[in-house]
């Protein structure tokens, strides 16, 4: 049975809430905890969430008892020929050759490529890099009307500053369908705001306002104080430190839910990774990155 996301106010309510959810008593249950989660936008506390499904068991099966009736096997008829009857072959050149110590096998294949000998995974361009050569080759020189959209952007985000009584510049560059606005603010950190909530809802203000503007899909990006490049060095530390104690343990490690851009992050730092595999699984607000440790990647 698939694993099922359940919470509580703490953990036997959240083991109640999964074992009634399930239809189970405890001792057929198997559990998983996440730990404590904050409610959305940090209202109204914690609640504490675990992982669920029924124990599976595995049948096995019993050895059938020996029948004493069985009947006995009939020997060979006297007329045929008996094995120690037969005649021996003289021709000892026939017998089965000796068998070989390994180690002077693998001296006769070492002329073979190795699997150490081919480019390792991490040699090879990613998805990533492909995808980033890609933009490369088809970027061309922003249009007059992009150049005019982006001063236009630059403008209404100047004003909405000036509303909020944030002093500040902005500045604004256009490259591959991504518009980049920067604000340079002494006020950065209430501009940011909590795990960026502040940055993100007016990136995504911003780039409502930018495709108004557009028969053309743009995408926005609002940063300031560095943020994102930050935050990206947090989220790759993380994903290295969990995947290093999935493969110390060997089990799996649940990492905290997050956005769809961030668990993307997460795939990212870790798919060159030989000893570990993520998937992201959970739904909706629950959806989150597990990492797996690879049995078979030291063989």
């Amino acid at each position: 049975m698939d694993w099922i996301v359940v919470e509580g106010k703490n953990r036997d309510t959240a083991i109640e809430a999964g074992l009634e959810k399930l239809g189970i008593t405890q001792d057929e249950a198997e559990t998983t905890d996440i730990g404590e989660i904050k409610k959305l936008f940090g209202l109204g506390g914690t609640v504490f969430r675990i992982r669920i499904r029924k124990r599976e068991v595995v049948e096995t099966a019993q050895p059938e008892p020996a029948d004493d009736s069985a009947p006995e096997k009939t020997p060979y008829p006297e007329d045929r020929c008996r094995r120690e009857e037969r005649p021996r072959r003289e021709d000892q050149s026939r017998r089965a050759p000796e068998k070989t110590p390994y180690s002077q096998f693998r001296s006769g294949i070492d002329e073979k490529p190795r699997r150490e000998d081919r480019p390792r995974r991490e040699d090879r361009p990613d998805r990533e890099e492909r995808s980033g050569r890609r933009e490369e080759e088809r970027e061309t020189e922003p249009s007059p009307e992009e150049l005019e959209l982006v001063r236009n952007t630059k403008s209404i985000l100047m004003d909405i500053l000036d509303k909020m009584s944030i002093p500040g510049e902005v500045e604004g560059s256009i490259r591959s369908g991504r518009i980049k606005l920067e604000i340079f603010s002494e006020n950065g950190g209430l501009l940011i705001g909590k795990q960026g909530s502040t940055l993100e809802a007016l990136q995504h203000v911003m780039e409502i306002i930018a495709n108004k503007q557009s028969d053309h899909r743009y995408r926005v990006i609002l940063d300031t104080e560095n943020y994102l490049d930050r935050k990206k060095g947090k989220l790759e530390d993380l994903a290295h430190k969990l995947a290093g104690k999935a493969i110390e343990t060997g089990k799996p490690v649940l990492v905290s839910p997050m956005k769809a851009s961030e668990r993307k992050l997460i795939h990212i730092y870790l798919q060159q990774d030989s000893q570990v595999e993520t998937r992201s699984e959970g739904e909706g607000m629950s959806r989150q990155v597990v990492i797996y440790p690879r049995r078979s990647y030291n063989r």
